[in-house]
């Protein structure tokens, strides 16, 4: 029971996280179009002043240091938003993959073997990632990235254990190690085969 709250917890700190980063998303929106409206306005005025009243550059400069500044603060807004919306719909899998693993399944109900630190590793390597991206060392943070997912699925398979897919409609149904493994003579027959074959097409 201790492991369910826990996980609970956990998805209610994530729907926090997701519900405030979609008003972050739409509130972004709602000001870049607000901005846009402006500066529309903005491009309209200078166009009149120098098509129709043929206004000299002194006259229309105000108008341009704006039309540049807005641009400027647009930019910034549209970059926010498609950051705050990849990094949203990257949070929203995830949820929607916790929440429909604790209700259609016993992923997080029945443990069978402890992970022990593989989970506080897979986070480590996963936030040691933007740190060598920023110091341009793009090798140590494709093998940090490489690391999270290794430790990660340990993680899940290690949780999972002896279990390979779940079922969500009878956990009795699941598809096991045991009843998803070949019988012992197609297994040896293959080993066989692999250690035969398998030289000759690596040389090949």
């Amino acid at each position: 029971m201790r492991g369910v709250h826990t996980h609970m917890r956990r998805l209610v700190r994530q729907m926090k996280t997701v519900r405030m980063m979609l008003a972050v998303t739409v509130g972004v929106g709602f000001v870049n179009g607000v901005l846009l409206i402006i500066q529309s306005y903005n491009l309209a005025q200078v166009v009149n002043y120098v098509f129709l009243k043929h206004a000299r550059l002194n006259q229309i400069k105000p108008w341009l240091w704006l039309l540049f500044g807005l641009i400027l603060i647009r930019g910034v807004f549209i970059w926010l938003n498609q950051a705050v919306s990849s990094h949203l719909a990257i949070r929203l899998v995830m949820f929607l993959f916790a929440v429909l693993s604790y209700y259609n399944t016993n992923l997080f109900s029945k443990v069978s073997i402890d992970p022990g630190a593989m989970p506080v590793l897979a986070a480590m390597t996963l936030l040691s990632v933007p740190f060598f991206i920023h110091t341009k060392r793009d090798g140590w943070a494709f093998f940090m990235t490489s690391l999270t997912i290794v430790f990660s699925s340990v993680t899940v398979f290690l949780h999972m254990f002896p279990r390979v897919m779940i079922s969500s409609l009878n956990p009795d149904w699941s598809l096991t190690i045991y009843n998803a493994a070949s019988g012992a003579y197609s297994l040896r027959v293959m080993t066989i085969i692999t250690i035969t074959v398998l030289p000759f097409v690596l040389l090949y």
